[in-house]
């Protein structure tokens, strides 16, 4: 069969084409490539069945899938990336609770303070007026018995052996009040009051405040002041 230019011009390109040809699918021991049919004109596909270590070398790289072990590492590795913010999350309030209820043990500890105080000044108001008190009459003790203070009223009241009872709060004040609408609080507020010097003209008033942290954990805020006989009561 006699070719035209243009036909001879095609053959031959496919034909370099051909010898310029690596391989078009990767397969071991296997090459697919177009060979020349002089017979027909045409080009046939076939198949080559390279030696061994030419498969090994055009042999394919399987992508393999992840590993037991990489499968743990990246688990770790996220349960870790989670854990952080969480724990830091759950330190952050708990230092919030904590800074919230130190203060709250510190005014109803000062509050107990100003009540003493208070005492000892109506007293002395009393004195200059001409009816002559102790200025430390209404304070249970002055020897270090603990007792409480009602800073509603200033009404004060030593412990029970075993321990102050709890304050108590309807949604404004604290104090002792049992009634209706008052609630328990995990507050308990202990006064103690100490005489510093033989003739009981200076006292140190002292006022613990303790609460209770989570399940377990008891936190406690304590301040103190001395105060004086600053008006001659007779005594």
């Amino acid at each position: 069969m006699i070719r035209t230019k243009k036909q001879q011009t095609f053959a031959k390109q496919r034909e370099n084409r051909c010898r310029g040809f690596t391989r078009t699918l990767h397969l071991p021991r296997f090459l697919f490539c177009l060979v020349q049919d002089s017979t027909k004109n045409m080009y046939k596909a076939c198949t080559l069945l390279l030696p061994v270590e030419t498969s090994r070398k055009t042999a394919v790289h399987v992508v393999s899938g992840f590993t037991l072990i990489e499968t743990l590492v990246a688990v770790s590795l996220l349960v870790i990336s989670v854990a952080a913010p969480m724990t830091l999350a759950v330190r952050s309030l708990s230092s919030a609770f904590y800074a919230r209820d130190q203060v709250t043990a510190f005014h109803l500890a000062q509050e107990a303070i100003e009540s003493v105080r208070i005492v000892r000044d109506g007293n002395a108001l009393r004195t200059v007026r001409g009816v002559p008190v102790d200025l430390l009459a209404g304070i249970p003790s002055t020897n270090g018995v603990p007792f409480t203070v009602d800073t509603r009223n200033n009404a004060m009241a030593v412990c029970d052996p075993g321990g102050c009872d709890p304050l108590y709060n309807n949604g404004e004040f604290y104090g002792h009040e049992t009634g209706s609408g008052w609630e328990a609080t995990r507050f308990t507020r202990t006064v103690t009051a100490t005489e510093i010097d033989e003739n009981g003209d200076e006292i140190k008033v002292s006022v613990e405040v303790k609460w209770r942290s989570g399940s377990f954990q008891e936190r406690a805020f304590t301040i103190s002041e001395n105060m004086y006989r600053w008006v001659n009561d007779g005594t």
